[in-house]
């Protein structure tokens, strides 16, 4: 770690980008901002009323957690903010602990992050199966959808619970305060996202890259509202709603080019608030649940604090560590892909890290990178972090001029875009696909889809990661072998009656192979007086192979035999010599090569 540490290395991709910085560039990140930050307005508050907090919440998150991933990330063009993936979770602590040990969990939590990088861990995400990350994520998908019902249907639900069991049952309890009203909103909104006009699928050069880290690494799919926030899945990313980049078919009609750049959401809020406020429909808005949203932003506050809070929240700090640092890696990743440039993971960490810690602060929830509305600041033309900071200052001055309009906003209007977000955040046909693969690969994302739904994703990727680990060790060991070969004649028998076998190791012989190696000795026939064992095919061993390895050799030496080692590779060689087996085994029982064994068993064997 003190080696790590003295390598720590801080430099935001802000820096690079304002080297050769010019108007031209700053003119496509303010475009690309504005655009960014009208996507982002639907969704900021959206995802705040759904994670459990206040509409204002979730704009500040966007609005201080997104200035300092842009102002000190790794990645050019990555937007921050609160995303979908983090709903569920974020609901269930506030639920369970209170709102001060929710923001006191994400400050943890960007402690957690910050040291990762500084550690050089951003390398992280490889270490996450891909059937985890699409089963949460198709867990989350229905968490959503499911949390956002009530709203939909203009139910009078003073609470939600957070499990899933008892949100089905509160839900079939208050079926009969159905809002038709809010319902005929919420249908309306996403008759709207769904139908709205999409750009053509012009495979562009960017576009074209973005398919091939997608193919080795989990991509995303977004929908054509771009809100798809977050939702890892094994297919190309795509944001229709964002500005398309690259040649439009001459046949598209002026309106349907316009439209394209419009983002639905903001359409589907304004039109539905609009109604509301003219008809005077009766529908719960922000106003009348939250009382409308503050003109300024809160004055930086300490959350309360006590060391018996702490320790309970070791699990919540933990898990939204862990799904930060995956959500903000693919995204860049993604980006990657589409600008054919190259983000600092560390950097990245270390930046989400520092908004995650300050942005609760001022009442803000986890921050994170969100896939759709990157792809729709890269698609709209941005050059630099400039654009993110333009798209954190836009919606600043929302916060700040326009928020007393915002009490007109319906709930069942940002129910109708988080049911379409949930639904496009999921990767579905993933679950028609699983017959293609392995039983392994089928329990693993089923297991941890089924348990994000019925219980929480902490639960969910601890148990994926240990079915995946302990599918992954039985796999290993099964292609592990210790076969015995047949011995050239001339040495099989040497003079004087003693006999040579030859066996030969191939994989890891490690604590869940060890049995293979064991087998050599648990055959009926005795064994040769001289056993010689070919490790060239073994890539790894570890202490407990070793362990087998000393074993074997000692069971061995009890009848008065020999064990010789040949080829050993470069890693089990060096643990045998740090063990001190080397020295155990003796003199002229170890060899570079199997030929080289039987030369020296010949040599041995005849008379001086």
């Amino acid at each position: 770690m003190s080696q790590k540490l003295r390598s720590f290395h801080f430099r935001p991709a802000l820096l690079d980008s304002l080297k050769h910085y010019r108007r031209p560039d700053f003119m496509a990140d303010l475009g690309a901002g504005l655009t960014v930050a009208c996507v982002a307005l639907p969704l900021a508050m959206a995802f705040g009323i759904a994670s459990g907090v206040k509409p204002e919440q979730g704009l500040i998150t966007a609005i201080i957690g997104g200035a300092l991933v842009s102002l000190l990330g790794g990645s050019k063009v990555q937007i921050g903010g609160p995303a979908g993936a983090f709903v569920a979770m974020l609901y269930g602590i506030a639920l369970q602990y209170g709102m001060s040990n929710l923001l006191l969990a994400t400050m943890m939590a960007g402690a957690i992050l910050f040291l990762m990088g500084a550690l050089r861990l951003g390398q992280i995400i490889r270490f996450v199966p891909i059937s985890i990350v699409i089963g949460f994520t198709n867990g989350i998908a229905v968490v959503i959808m499911l949390s956002q019902v009530k709203d939909f249907l203009g139910l009078q639900i003073e609470k939600m619970p957070a499990n899933f069991f008892s949100q089905l049952d509160t839900l079939v309890h208050y079926r009969d305060g159905l809002n038709y009203p809010a319902l005929g909103l919420g249908l309306v909104t996403l008759l709207t996202l769904i139908v709205w006009p999409k750009p053509p699928k012009v495979m562009t050069s960017r576009q074209t890259a973005l398919e091939q880290p997608a193919q080795g690494v989990v991509g995303t799919t977004t929908d054509a509202a771009g809100d798809a926030e977050g939702a890892p899945a094994p297919t190309v990313a795509r944001t229709p709603s964002a500005a398309p980049t690259g040649p439009q078919p001459q046949q598209a009609s002026l309106l349907r080019r316009i439209l394209w750049r419009i983002p639905a959401p903001l359409v589907v809020l304004l039109l539905g608030t609009l109604f509301t406020w003219a008809l005077q429909l009766p529908v719960e808005t922000i106003g009348s649940r939250f009382g409308g949203i503050p003109q300024s932003l809160p004055a930086p506050v300490l959350p309360s604090f006590d060391w018996e809070s702490a320790q309970n929240l070791l699990g919540p700090t933990l898990a939204i560590a862990f799904l930060g640092a995956i959500e903000s890696l693919l995204c860049a990743r993604v980006a990657d892909g589409m600008t054919h440039d190259r983000h600092d993971p560390n950097q990245e960490l270390m930046a989400q890290g520092i908004a995650n810690f300050a942005t609760p602060l001022f009442g803000g929830i986890a921050v994170t990178g969100t896939i759709a509305r990157t792809v729709t600041n890269i698609r709209s033309g941005a050059h630099s972090p400039i654009a993110g900071l333009v798209h954190a200052l836009t919606l600043l001055v929302f916060m700040l001029l326009l928020a007393p309009l915002a009490v007109n906003i319906p709930m069942s209007v940002l129910a109708g875009i988080l049911l379409f977000v949930g639904f496009n955040m999921g990767d579905w046909r993933a679950f028609a696909r699983l017959r293609r693969f392995t039983l392994n690969y089928r329990t693993v994302l089923l297991t941890t889809f089924c348990l994000t739904v019925v219980f929480d994703l902490t639960v969910a990727v601890q148990f994926g990661l240990l079915l995946a680990s302990f599918f992954f060790i039985y796999r290993v060991a099964r292609v592990t072998r210790v076969d015995r070969i047949e011995t050239p004649a001339e040495v099989a028998t040497l003079p004087g009656g003693r006999r040579v076998g030859t066996w030969q190791a191939f994989g890891s012989i490690f604590f869940g192979s060890i049995s293979k190696l064991e087998a050599i000795t648990a055959t009926p026939q005795p064994l040769p007086d001289i056993v010689v064992l070919d490790l060239h095919r073994v890539i790894n061993m570890d202490t407990t192979g070793l362990d087998a390895l000393q074993s074997l050799h000692r069971h061995i030496l009890e009848h008065g035999d020999r064990l010789v080692l040949c080829a050993a590779n470069r890693q089990p060689l060096s643990l045998m010599k740090r063990a001190g087996f080397l020295e155990e085994l003796g003199d002229g029982n170890l060899f570079d090569s199997l030929d080289e064994a039987y030369a020296a068993l010949r040599g041995a064997s005849r008379p001086a």
